[in-house]
């Protein structure tokens, strides 16, 4: 399955370059591998993750979240499995779910809106040909994606049912992306999508050398982007803003930002992870190579499982989110 979301991911680029492109709610116990530490999230905090599941031989794509208030996980809905990259995010405000659907006959992926009050379905946008990410705010959505007829993973803003791209450059390919809820921005690195596609027509058996990388923070708060550095060439598959406002970005190994240079840090050895969703000074959230969706204590070096991939089926965790209510 791991090996299906990649391919998946891979193929959504490709796509791009080459076109230039209710269900009841159920409570699950959180699997706890040590005692609790004195680091306590913010109470109105969740986690929103997207879990993908093949069941009588089509798959399906369901919203969970972690609530810290009740420290529990629990299905929010599902939704059919149409898009290039099955994306949910929950608002707990709207208690609403946000998530990717292409619509019969068409080759692109909108971004839709269910009311899980009323069960009503909107569609939101008709530009979009592809999403990567999307983060529910009270009074907009943040969304990573690709418009139709360009070729650029780009950020946008959607309020009052407007579309606004937040980074004015087409050429920047938004890559990586992590959202902090107590700063309330949003880290991000792009590479320039022209030269990538330059690199792979000359270099076919490395197709991962996407050259320079810059480094963003949007604000959400006050609707702003500012660059903060050029990074190093490659191809990140990871990138993290902690809530003491460190920048880390895996490129390999991971490094920390540090004077506009990426410095080697140690700090996520052997913990296995495939994506960071929140970072704080003493506990990191993320989802294993396994298949988890861990809390790890750097402190104590205690962790705890709050979900995991049901073995029994075909599954993955797709992506998370940490939010507010």
């Amino acid at each position: 399955m791991r090996a299906r979301k990649k391919f998946l991911v891979w193929l959504c680029i490709v796509s791009i370059i080459l076109m230039s492109g209710c269900t009841p709610k159920k409570e699950v116990k959180s699997q706890e591998t040590s005692k609790e530490t004195k680091q306590d999230i913010k109470k109105d905090y969740y986690i929103s993750f997207t879990v993908t599941k093949e069941e009588n031989n089509e798959f399906n794509t369901y919203n969970y979240i972690y609530d810290f208030e009740t420290d529990k996980v629990e299905l929010k809905d599902r939704v059919p499995y149409t898009s290039q990259y099955p994306l949910t995010a929950y608002s707990y405000s709207e208690n609403a779910l946000y998530y990717t659907h292409r619509r019969d006959g068409e080759r692109s992926d909108e971004v839709y809106r269910k009311d899980l009050t009323t069960g009503k379905t909107e569609c939101l946008t008709d530009t979009i040909f592809a999403v990567n990410y999307i983060f529910p705010f009270k009074d907009k959505i943040y969304i990573a994606a690709v418009e139709k007829k360009t070729r650029a993973v780009g950020l946008f803003k959607y309020q009052n049912k407007k579309l606004q791209r937040l980074l004015e450059d087409k050429d920047a390919f938004v890559w990586q992306v992590n959202y902090n809820p107590d700063l309330d921005q949003i880290v991000f690195n792009t590479y320039s999508d022209d030269e990538a596609a330059r690199r792979a027509e000359k270099n076919e058996e490395d197709k991962e050398i996407m050259g320079m990388n810059s480094i963003y923070i949007a604000d959400v708060k006050k609707d702003s982007v500012k660059k903060i550095s050029e990074s190093e060439e490659g191809y990140m598959t990871g990138i993290i803003l902690d809530s003491a406002e460190n920048i880390y970005y895996q490129l390999g190994g991971y490094k920390q930002l540090k004077n506009g240079k990426g410095i080697e840090s140690l700090k996520f050895d052997e913990l296995n992870i495939d994506k960071v969703i929140y970072m704080n000074q003493a506990e990191i959230y993320y989802i294993s190579e396994k298949g988890e969706l861990v809390k790890y204590n750097f402190e104590n070096g205690k962790k705890k499982v709050l979900y995991t991939v049901e073995e029994e089926l075909l599954s993955e965790i797709n992506n998370a989110v940490m939010l507010k209510k």
